[in-house]
This record gives C-alpha cells, structure tokens and sequence, in this order.
C-alpha cells in the first residue's frame, strides 16, 4: 500500500499519485509539441486547461472534496493553499498541474515579447534531471553542514537562496549541457 498509495518513512513518492502526475504533462507535452501547431493555439489552450485545472483545485478544496486532508479557515488564506504533498492529495494535484501549466504558458507568451529573458531560463530546462538532483545535493550539503533548517529564514533569506542556487546551478547546468550535447550514451543524453 505505502509504495503505490500512501507514503511513509520508507517511501515518499508513492507510485500511482506521482504517475498520474506524470501523465497530465505528458497529456500537456502532446499538445504543446504535437497538436497544437501555433503559438498562439499552445498559449490559448494552454491558459484555458491551466484556468480549468485551478477551478476543479478550487472545487474540490472548497467543497470538502476527495483529498481535503487540512482544514482551512478562509478562501484565499495562506491555509487554504497548505495541503498534503507526500503522499499527493487531488486537490495538491489539480492545483500543482494547473499552476504548472500556466507557468509554461507564461514562458511562452514572454518568449514571444521579450525572447532574451526566456534565454536565461532555458539553461536549466535544457538539463532538467542533471538540475534537480544536484540543486538537491547542494541543499542537502547548506542544510546539514552550518545546520541551517530550511523553515528558519524568511522571504528574503528564499530569495537570496534562490539567487545563490542559481548562481551557482547555471553554469554547472551550462557544462552539462554541452557534455550532454557531445555524448552519444543514451543515458547521459536522457539526463
């Protein structure tokens, strides 16, 4: 039960949750790079699934829905937001997907005004496994060397951690990505 359904200390990313995940992006990536032919047809779309997935999130965490694990006071408070994660509830999905989506969207829609921004964040996306394991390498080192608990600096010590993680993720994701451009081992060019 705890590798396909709940989570526990053994097993944190139970298997049918994070699958279901996976399969609304690889629904949205046909689209994006299949179905729809036009940037406009992908932003359209793309906003209209992102507004419809935060209104099914919206329905199911107001109305008690399947899934609804805390309680919250108030719609639009901060409690109204906070929900389970590990194991993923349905709103935590919904929600997660449609925030997700209209992220991508977004992006495409700055891509076509002002492609030069868009430059600087394509050097992550260009190695996304590569960037998720070693910025949760080096988290882990800032975490357990100086003993810093991640819960105890405020909004700005996020966003000077934000910018510290990029400063230093860019140019080793930069490296591996022409490593990866160089390599013909299959594994290395799936990272």
């Amino acid at each position: 039960m705890e590798t396909l359904v709940t989570s526990g200390d053994f097993n944190k990313y139970p298997v049918i949750p994070w699958f279901a995940l996976s399969l609304h992006g690889s629904v949205m990536a046909q689209g994006w790079f299949e179905i729809w032919k036009t940037n406009k047809e992908r932003i359209l779309y793309g906003l209209g699934i992102a507004t419809l997935s935060v209104v099914i999130a919206f329905s199911i965490r107001l109305f008690e829905g399947y899934g609804n694990l805390f309680a919250w006071s108030e719609v639009g408070s901060i409690s109204f937001f906070v929900d389970q994660k590990y194991p993923p509830s349905l709103f935590h999905h919904t929600f997660f997907f449609g925030m997700v989506v209209f992220g991508v969207t977004m992006f495409m829609v700055l891509n076509q005004h002002v492609p030069r921004l868009t430059t600087f964040f394509a050097i992550p996306g260009k190695v996304p496994m590569f960037f998720y394991a070693v910025h949760l390498s080096i988290l882990g080192i800032f975490v357990k060397r100086p003993d810093f608990f991640y819960l105890e600096g405020g909004i700005l010590a996020t966003f000077v951690g934000f910018a510290a993680m990029l400063a230093i993720m860019l140019p080793l994701s930069n490296w591996f990505y022409k490593v990866k451009a160089r390599s013909n081992n299959f594994f290395i060019r799936m990272i």
